[in-house]
């Protein structure tokens, strides 16, 4: 029996499970892939050792990348208190809301164990938006977007 895990996001209640060790694997690789070539915009800086992203090049190497399929397969073995939350859903649920998908999908994608515990996504989480020409995100609007991603604690179930 495929272990479940709970968590609520604005409201919406959802249930995933973990994925099968064949499947789980294929999306690893794919997730993988996606973001390897978006890693290297993440550079380390100043005293404190933080981490910082230039959005603009970060956006520039994924382009052309299939992000919403890559979505709908991240989010597989997941439900809303109503349904699978599949393409449709998606498309129905949360259009001009992309902020909350990427909390749901990095919910996932940390529930699953894909990268580990802190790892690639303790650095995402991390990250402080570079404009070319504008000084880095102040500290408390990082711990705001970093709140922003970790949305309403997640719960194990049986």
């Amino acid at each position: 029996m495929q272990k479940e895990f709970f968590k609520e996001i604005e409201g919406v209640k959802y249930r995933t499970l973990l994925f099968p060790w064949s499947s789980g694997m294929n999306v690893k690789s794919r997730l993988v892939k996606f973001l390897g070539p978006a890693i290297d915009t993440i550079t380390t800086t100043g005293k404190d050792g933080g981490f910082h992203l230039d959005a603009s090049k970060f956006t520039d190497r994924l382009s052309g990348q299939d992000v919403s399929s890559l979505i709908v397969e991240v989010l597989q073995y997941t439900y809303s208190e109503k349904e699978r939350v599949s393409k449709e859903y998606l498309d129905n649920t949360f259009s001009g809301d992309y902020l909350n998908v990427y909390k749901l999908v990095l919910w996932v994608v940390e529930v699953n164990g894909f990268f580990g515990k802190g790892d690639i996504l303790g650095i995402l989480k991390k990250a402080v938006t570079v404009v070319p020409g504008m000084s880095p995100v102040s500290t408390s609007m990082q711990d705001s977007l970093t709140n922003s991603l970790n949305g309403s604690s997640g719960t194990q179930g049986k």
